[in-house]
């Protein structure tokens, strides 16, 4: 089964690709989702988690309080260390495990789909007019595949399946997968997107994005490249699916 790794910098449009890809019936793993898994109230990682910090991480509800914790490791780069080492062998541990049901041709864990279903929904609530997924061509392109006879049933063993890895290149897992993807914008539009959907600074925005590691760094290191802010939504469904149809064949020597 061939793992396509899906990455790239912030505001770079890469949930609209990987919608594009869901279409086809890809299954794609996505890790921020399984980072929030892994710390739902009484799981054993966020136990670990209070259990250095303290129960001021918590919310009411039991829940993780983020910004109070983000608050915490960004002031202390031991504290920002000792949280890496809880949750990532957790995040690793999960991915393997979804990995696995996928290659064995099992649906994923329904825990899991129902999930990302209630994230997803979330999302779409604060989801801003400047993405492509909010806007009405966007919601329409979601509707349906752009040629149906490549979509993969959920019968099928998956021939091939996506890793979304924001981080895939910071946190040297490039050895998850067999080729990389990386969705790509320039900075001036990332900009653009991070201010329009955090309402914050351009100076903000330019932080965020410096502290990235650099877009001509992990351009380099891609095997396929599509560059968001050049492209029309029609072109990006056709870009998804030719690379749909790459992959479809590239599975067959794995």
């Amino acid at each position: 089964m061939l793992k396509v790794g899906l990455t790239g910098n912030i505001a770079c449009g890469k949930s609209f690709i990987g919608k594009l890809f869901s279409l086809y019936g890809v299954r794609i793993i996505d890790s921020d989702m399984i980072a929030r898994e892994v710390v739902l109230p009484n799981s054993p990682t966020l136990n670990k988690i209070v259990e250095f910090f303290g129960r001021e991480i918590l919310l009411p509800d039991g829940s993780l309080n983020r910004a109070q914790l983000r608050a915490m490791v960004f002031a202390d780069k031991n504290k920002l260390a000792k949280l890496n080492e809880i949750i990532h062998p957790a995040i690793h541990q999960r991915t393997l495990e979804l990995c696995n049901q996928c290659a064995q041709g099992q649906p994923l864990d329904p825990n899991y789909i129902n999930f990302c279903r209630q994230q997803e929904a979330l999302k779409s609530q604060n989801s801003n007019q400047f993405s492509d997924v909010a806007s009405d061509e966007g919601k329409i392109a979601l509707c349906e595949p752009l040629d149906p006879k490549y979509v993969i049933t959920p019968e099928q063993r998956p021939p091939y399946i996506i890793l979304d890895i924001p981080l895939l290149f910071e946190n040297h897992l490039e050895h998850m997968v067999d080729t990389i993807l990386v969705v790509d914008a320039a900075i001036e539009t990332q900009i653009f997107r991070i201010i329009n959907r955090d309402h914050c600074t351009k100076e903000v925005a330019q932080n965020i994005i410096d502290k990235q590691l650099s877009r001509d760094y992990k351009l380099n290191h891609a095997d396929d490249i599509i560059q968001t802010d050049i492209l029309s939504i029609d072109e990006k469904r056709q870009h998804v699916l030719n690379l749909h149809i790459k992959y479809l064949a590239s599975s067959q020597d794995f």
